[in-house]
């Protein structure tokens, strides 16, 4: 009875032995991938997209508060990298799967499957193909009947993101699914974009018109309530500083700059010597500007205060930010040079009247 244990005994360790043998083969080896067999191991699919095409931004104008996609359409360059020959391959069906935020597919499980979006139907001998587009609402029709929020106004949404698997097909009648191989290579993402744009609001010709005028601005330059002209602002610097021609209505060419920050609203602007703005009564494309040269030079010399205010209007078909505004304008006077000072006096006796 003892023998027969003893014989069963060594049996059973005989055949732990053989399995561990088996193990150390990777051709019986559980731990090895089946898709590392044969000509998957070196072949991929390489995804790359052509800048400027990368992602759909969709954007709204903050002055015009127009929306429009300023990119609506992915560009991708795809090659095949494969030791095969391009003849092996039949096919490459490419698939997309959706997830929307708060929505379709938002949650785990995730449906990978996906929709078919298009079949590449011959590989070229270089396995370099041509430019592949895909188009935002091409992806929309794929799965508008899916989608769970609102895509009234858009029909992709902030926040939308779309994964590119493949399927390659080879000849002999076996495929690679990289939808079922986790690994960065074997997919390509875009996530849809909502941007707001902040146009140069200041950049342009304006209509102005007189709505109050000072002695020295009427006596020594002819100016009347009513009078008219244009007022330039070139962008100098992106995103909001200009210079202005023309910076104190008076129909010549003195120069200033001006600031603006279109979030806050706050404009700053100064004229070449000292010169100032004051804006209020913002009104759809109408805004009044205070203009003031504080210099006690002027009453100093006998000219009185050098003011006056105009309605500036804008010539795009746009409406103001409503925020616009100017600071409390400080009474601190730019201390002028000498030469600044005859510039001065010889800019009132040019242009009297």
């Amino acid at each position: 009875m003892k023998k027969i244990k003893l014989i069963q005994y060594i049996l059973a360790v005989v055949f732990i032995v053989s399995l561990g043998a088996c193990s150390e083969n990777d051709e019986f080896d559980p731990a090895v991938d089946p898709s590392e067999i044969g000509w998957t191991a070196t072949t991929k699919l390489v995804v790359q997209a052509v800048p400027g095409f990368e992602k759909f931004i969709w954007e709204t104008n903050l002055l015009s508060l127009d929306q429009y996609w300023l990119n609506d359409i992915l560009k991708l360059n795809i090659k095949l990298e494969s030791d095969e020959v391009a003849e092996s391959f039949t096919k490459i069906d490419i698939y997309a799967v959706a997830y929307e935020a708060n929505g379709y597919n938002a949650s785990a499980p995730f449906n990978k499957t996906g929709k078919l979006f298009t079949t590449i139907n011959e590989v070229p001998e270089s396995k370099i193909f041509e430019t592949v587009s895909i188009e935002a609402e091409d992806l929309y029709e794929l799965f508008k009947h899916d989608f769970l929020n609102d895509r009234s106004a858009a029909h992709l949404l902030d926040g939308d993101i779309f994964d590119f698997y493949w399927v390659i097909y080879h000849k002999d009648g076996t495929s690679f699914d990289s939808r079922k191989e986790a690994h960065p290579d074997n997919s390509w993402g875009v996530e849809v974009k909502y941007q707001d744009y902040a146009p140069p609001v200041w950049e342009g010709t304006f209509n102005y018109e007189y709505l109050e005028v000072s002695d020295v601005v009427a006596d020594w330059f002819g100016i009347a309530v009513g009078d008219n002209g244009t007022i330039s602002c070139t962008l100098i610097e992106a995103p909001g500083s200009y210079s202005v021609t023309g910076f104190l209505f008076l129909g010549f060419g003195s120069d200033g700059t001006l600031t603006h920050d279109f979030l806050s609203g706050l404009v700053q602007a100064e004229g070449k010597l000292g010169e100032t703005w004051t804006i209020s009564n913002v009104n759809g494309e109408h805004l009044d500007i205070f203009y003031e040269d504080p210099d006690p030079w002027y009453v100093e010399n006998g000219y009185g205060s050098f003011n006056g205010k105009v309605r500036l209007s804008r010539t795009d078909g746009n409406n103001w930010p409503a925020n616009i505004h100017t600071a409390e304008v400080l009474k601190a006077v730019k201390q002028l040079t000498e030469e600044q000072k005859a510039k001065k006096l010889q800019m009132m006796e040019a242009y009297k009247k």
